[in-house]
């Protein structure tokens, strides 16, 4: 009796204690799971191990005026601090890895650290922070984005952020996201080093990343590289093609400056750089004929003839030519539509004759270099290619819709890369070279064939080489002299190829038939129940074959199979799975029969992806 009294006494004293203490205080005497909070006095306290709750959010609430996170926080979730505008101070954790996407958008932070730790920020974390003037943070992470058709960006170019300090080492990707006035790099960065707040390589020799928010670049006296990088890095929507660095007006290239390169592989998906720079001052006189062709693509908002104006010393006017020192032909500015190149010439550079208004231009055979781009967008009917040219460049003659008249000379052995891509007037059953040896990706892309014969010279044609448009009454045919296991089928892919129509073209393989392969498409993936899954499956017809091999099967490995063989008389088939499957993977093989026996071809392997 006396312990159930002296029970009961602790449990009254306890509960009166609780009484008399603040709501917040009394919380912090129990023991919490995961991740909690606590506010008091407008600080709100993050306390715990693991992620923030996705619905641990504070959006709107006024009375949050700082944010400590605790060590043993992983992550902040999506919208967490959204729209707090009071909020001015935030402490994270070095064991935070992740800063969800509006997280901190449109509070009041004056200056936020992220840390090493974090490896994903989210789209518009730190967007209409109208008075964020210092952002430290990693120069290496991932953008999350939870409406990729929106774009990425983590800070708005239209807000006041003075400065971006790194505290790892830089991917230079990374500098679309960096809506600042300056970009310091991180001391220990051993590919990067900032110089007045713009990215140079290490030793200064390069600029390679001008911060977004500039309207003037001066390039640092001593570097002896511009990079086009700098300026003309990619936009970060992905449905643009308009560049980041769009408030740039004006650029200052120093004597120093040796050569104009452009590195822009890495991040660019255009080849022209739309900014509207007005004023470029080019103080060095060292400027090969490519490095001044790479500035006037660049800098295309400046007329044609100003912009020459700048190297007189350097290059000359010719019949409407620009021709460089080295005999490089950096650019074609001129009224005349037949155009000969002059016999010194040695180089065109890229985009020379872009948009030109011309019907033909004889290129002499003392040319040997092509830059890419060179007729694109021209109104050119004809031209005469020079004798020893070994590639037709990429996109050299890009959408190019007049072009009629082009011999391909027997020197060539590479087209490259959209060659000849909407070339809609030129014939494509071209005889080519004796030493034709690579087609590459989309080199004839939407140019119409009926029938194309790939000679044995050739060794290797990429996917969508010949991608054409679908006209209803043509049946395309394919004759493959060739012995080579890098001719796709897939090259001669047909836009709607589909069920309807794969059917409809013909792949000969004249020489070897154990190189034969077909073409196919795995589609319409209808269920039935949870019980069965039917695909539909159809390939484009190979001459001379008995018949078709196909394996079916839920495992890329073909570890379980379905195995269905068909007659030459079919090019379609149904296969039943027992049961529901979101994701198909099929392979076809032709065969024949020789003295007998069969003689199978290549596999090639098709995936179907539930349509409905």
């Amino acid at each position: 009796m006396r312990k159930s009294k002296k029970i009961l006494a602790v449990t009254l004293a306890a509960a009166m204690l609780c009484s008399v203490l603040p709501a917040s205080q009394a919380n912090a005497a129990v023991k919490h799971k995961g991740v909690y909070s606590t506010l008091k006095n407008g600080v709100l306290t993050i306390s715990g191990k693991g992620k923030m709750p996705k619905n641990m959010k504070f959006r709107g609430n006024t009375k949050i005026k700082k944010v400590i996170i605790k060590k043993g926080v992983t992550s902040i979730p999506d919208n967490a601090f959204k729209l707090c505008k009071k909020l001015k101070s935030v402490s994270i954790p070095n064991t935070v890895k992740s800063v969800g996407s509006y997280s901190f958008y449109n509070t009041a932070i004056e200056n936020i650290t992220i840390p090493k730790s974090v490896k994903t920020i989210g789209a518009g974390s730190l967007c209409n922070c109208k008075l964020l003037t210092t952002v430290t943070m990693p120069g290496k992470f991932k953008v999350y984005a939870p409406n990729p058709e929106k774009n990425e960006d983590i800070m708005s170019r239209y807000d006041n952020i003075k400065s971006v300090k790194l505290n790892t080492i830089l991917d230079i990707s990374n500098m679309k996201y960096f809506s600042a006035m300056n970009v310091y790099t991180w001391n220990k960065d051993t590919k990067y080093k900032s110089y007045d707040g713009v990215v140079y390589s290490k030793d200064g020799k390069t600029v390679l990343g001008m911060p977004l928010k500039r309207d003037e670049l001066a390039v640092r006296e001593g570097c002896t590289t511009f990079d086009v990088q700098a300026v003309a890095y990619d936009s970060v929507s992905k449905d643009s093609d308009t560049f980041a660095c769009g408030s740039l007006r004006k650029v200052i290239i120093p004597e120093s400056i040796e050569k104009v390169v452009d590195s822009r592989n890495l991040l660019s998906k255009t080849k022209r750089a739309e900014f509207k720079v007005k004023d470029i001052i080019v103080k060095s006189k060292k400027l090969d004929g490519n490095s001044i062709a790479l500035l006037s693509t660049c800098f295309n908002h400046i007329e044609t003839e100003k912009f020459m104006e700048k190297f007189s010393n350097q290059i000359k006017k010719e019949d409407g030519m620009y021709i460089s020192n080295d005999n490089v032909l950096v650019k074609y500015d001129g009224k005349a539509k037949n155009v000969v190149i002059p016999s010194y010439a040695k180089e065109i550079a890229d985009n020379a004759f872009y948009t030109a208004n011309v019907e033909s231009v004889d290129i002499p055979d003392s040319v040997t270099k092509f830059g890419k781009n060179i007729f694109e967008l021209s109104s050119i009917v004809k031209v005469n290619l020079p004798k020893n040219m070994k590639t037709i460049s990429e996109a050299m003659f890009k959408n190019c819709s007049n072009l009629v008249d082009v011999k391909i000379p027997d020197s060539v052995e590479i087209i490259e890369n959209e060659a000849f891509s909407g070339c809609s007037k030129i014939d494509v059953n071209i005889a080519f070279g004796q030493n034709m040896k690579v087609i590459k990706s989309k080199a004839f892309s939407n140019v119409p064939w009926e029938k194309i014969t790939v000679p044995a010279s050739i060794v290797r044609i990429d996917e969508d080489a010949f991608e054409g448009p679908y006209e209803e009454s043509m049946k395309k045919s394919v004759v493959i002299e060739s012995n080579s296991k890098k001719i796709t089928p897939q090259a001669f892919y047909v836009s709607g190829d589909d069920l309807d129509f794969i059917g409809k073209t013909s792949l000969e393989y004249s020489k070897n038939f154990k190189y034969a392969a077909t073409k196919a498409v795995a589609r319409n993936i209808k269920y039935y129940g949870n019980k069965k899954t039917k695909l539909e499956y159809s390939w484009a017809k190979v001459k001379g074959a008995a018949g078709y091999q196909i394996y079916a099967s839920n495992n890329k490995k073909f570890k379980k199979k379905i195995i269905v063989n068909v007659s030459k008389k079919y090019t379609s088939t149904k296969i039943i799975f027992n049961k529901k499957l979101s994701k198909t993977y099929v392979k076809i093989r032709p065969y024949k029969k020789i003295k007998g026996k069969k003689t199978y071809g290549r596999w090639v392997k098709t995936i179907g992806n539930r349509i409905y």
